[in-house]
C-alpha cells in the first residue's frame, strides 16, 4: 500500500491447462527492489488474487473451506 512492497501469487503449471487456481498457488510479498521474498501462505489450498486493503490486511480468494471464498491476513512485512 505504500509502494515499498509488491504482493503477488505464484501460479502452478497446471493452471495453464484450465482456468482457476492451482494447488501450488501461494501468496508472497517482496521488496519493491526485489529484496526479501517472503511467503505469506503455505496452506494446501489454492490462494490467489491478492489485494492490499486500506486497513493493511491482504485480502485474497482461497478454496480452504471447500469452495472459493474471500479470506484475509495481516502480513508481517520484512524490514
Amino acid at each position: 500500500p505504500d509502494g515499498r512492497h509488491i504482493l503477488f501469487a505464484t501460479v502452478g503449471k497446471s493452471a495453464q491447462r484450465s482456468p482457476g487456481l492451482d494447488r501450488s498457488d501461494d501468496l508472497w510479498i517482496i521488496g519493491a527492489d526485489g529484496s526479501a521474498p517472503t511467503r505469506l501462505t503455505s496452506h494446501p489450498a489454492s490462494d490467489g488474487l491478492p489485494v492490499w486493503g486500506a486497513d493493511g490486511r491482504v485480502y485474497f480468494v482461497s478454496d480452504r473451506g471447500g469452495s472459493s471464498r474471500l479470506w484475509s491476513l495481516l502480513p508481517r512485512l520484512p524490514l
